[in-house]
């Protein structure tokens, strides 16, 4: 006989080529989180040339203390953008930002 047999006349067995290698780890994969409409700012983008008479008039208005001031918004990645974007929650102080910004007009008429 050539293979060891046990006592009670069963093969022995091997299991030191039955095993299986141990499975190599492998990092979880984790997804790029994903944007949806709720987690997106609520903004209106007007060109500066068409902003609504809606809006002209809210300049009149006396400013709500109530709301916190917005931080600013980042400068636009492509300089060919003409527009302005507003945050629809603080949009009265956004206007009075941009009528302090804006150059003095200068009344050319020669009528």
């Amino acid at each position: 006989m050539d293979s060891p047999t046990c006592p009670i006349g069963a093969p022995t067995r091997d299991y030191s080529h039955h095993r299986r290698p141990p499975k190599k780890f492998v990092a979880p994969v984790i997804p790029p989180p994903t944007t949806s409409r709720s987690t997106r700012r609520q903004v209106m983008v007007f060109p500066t040339t068409a902003v609504p008479q809606e809006i002209k008039d809210l300049k009149a208005l006396p400013p709500t203390p109530k709301l916190p001031p917005a931080p600013l918004s980042p400068p636009p990645k492509s300089r060919r953008r003409n527009g302005i974007v507003f945050d629809l929650n603080n949009i009265e102080q956004q206007l009075k930002d941009l009528e302090c910004d804006a150059p003095p007009r200068q009344n050319n008429s020669s009528a």
